[in-house]
């Protein structure tokens, strides 16, 4: 019933609309009639240029609007979980958040990268300053180790994801900064709190810098339980990274 209430409203409304541009072009003069329709034609070319406008915008973005339209249909990440096979020189740049010292150390000695940024906290400092002071000469740390010692930039709350994404953040936009593409940096996103996890995989996305987990190749048992964990990150077989998402391998021209 309400279909067919719509039908005849709308077809109503349309003999009206018929009726009084009859009505109305009976009683508007010529020369308003002229007006109106060079009105209309620069109404006409107005819009044409408009739209060629936004057709060239659109083709130049093309790779940005296809982005935005695979990841509204459905939150579509790049490449995520495959293992990256090449990880030997696959980054100028780290940033790793720290717990246990053997992820950050796997990531160090198998993707040598130039420049390191932890995020810790009050109970992971200690472990950062460490790696930082054994490795300084060869690899530049933001912040460096006596920084992390003094507290600099350490997680007041590492279950606060805003903190942690903002973090993050600072540092993507400090390493990018310094000139290296978004291409070489690596954002690390296995060690600390389920917060601080997600707050750089966050800071990661934001910045389409590609972010990566490791997981762990060598069995433990934990309370019972067999897990998976990295002993000795020496060994590269100890872990394998996987991508969890790779923007610049959405489209050409990625940077």
């Amino acid at each position: 019933m309400k279909k067919l209430w719509t039908v005849l409203l709308f077809g109503i409304g349309a003999v009206g609309l018929w009726f009084g541009s009859l009505w109305l072009a009976d009683r508007v003069s010529d020369a308003t009639l002229d007006r109106l329709e060079r009105a209309s034609t620069l109404v006409g070319l107005i819009g044409s240029s408009l739209a060629v406008g936004t057709a060239f915008a659109g083709f130049y973005r093309r790779h940005d609007i296809a982005r935005f339209v695979r990841r509204a249909r459905g939150g579509e990440f790049p490449a995520a979980g495959e293992e990256i096979a090449e990880y030997r020189d696959r980054a100028d740049a780290l940033v790793i958040p720290v717990s246990r010292k053997e992820q950050p150390l796997w990531l160090i000695y198998h993707l040598k990268p130039k420049f390191v940024s932890f995020l810790y906290t009050d109970r992971s400092r200690e472990t950062a300053a460490e790696i930082a002071a054994q490795y300084g000469r060869e690899i530049t740390f933001l912040p460096n180790a006596e920084q992390i010692r003094g507290g600099v930039h350490a997680l007041q709350d590492p279950n606060d994801l805003h903190e942690t994404r903002a973090l993050a953040g600072l540092y993507l936009d400090q390493l990018l900064g310094k000139g290296i593409p978004r291409s070489r940096i690596l954002v690390d996103a296995t060690g600390g709190t389920v917060a601080m996890s997600l707050g750089c995989f966050q800071a990661a996305e934001q910045r389409r810098v590609t972010s990566i987990y490791l997981k762990g190749r060598e069995e433990v048992t934990v309370g019972g339980w067999k897990e998976m964990y990295i002993q000795n990150p020496h060994l590269p077989e100890a872990g394998q990274p996987i991508y969890l998402s790779r923007p610049g391998s959405e489209a050409d021209g990625a940077e």
